[in-house]
């Protein structure tokens, strides 16, 4: 993904090897306007616990897509995945160090604004 400068939904460096688990797991990222890794889910090729291989998406197997995107592997192994992907970005670091009463003061402020 980084030799196309794109990546999944917000999460900066997340390895194609990890999407699977970060998928089933609804694993989100940080920043409370921020959906979780599953909601860039739009398709997947599964094998369920009978060995069938099932093909979810928006148009076929619509009902399962939802809970596919939370579903900790009890649906079946996912084998290929189809996500919504956002070209990259970079990330900048800024560490401030404040008294605890100023830093109440801006919290919302701050909660507000982060994201990794």
């Amino acid at each position: 993904m980084q030799t196309y400068r794109i990546e999944v939904g917000h999460q900066h460096g997340v390895k194609p090897a990890n999407i699977v688990g970060a998928i089933a797991t609804a694993t989100h990222g940080s920043g409370i306007h921020l959906q979780n890794f599953s909601a860039s889910l739009v398709g997947a090729r599964m094998v369920d616990g009978l060995g069938n291989i099932v093909e979810v998406s928006r148009d076929q197997n619509s009902e399962v897509l939802p809970a596919l995107q939370t579903s900790i592997g009890l649906l079946g192994m996912m084998t290929r995945v189809t996500v919504k992907v956002r070209p990259a970005y970079e990330l900048h670091a800024r560490t401030e160090v404040l008294p605890f009463e100023a830093m109440l003061e801006r919290f919302d402020d701050y909660l507000d604004r982060y994201r990794s």
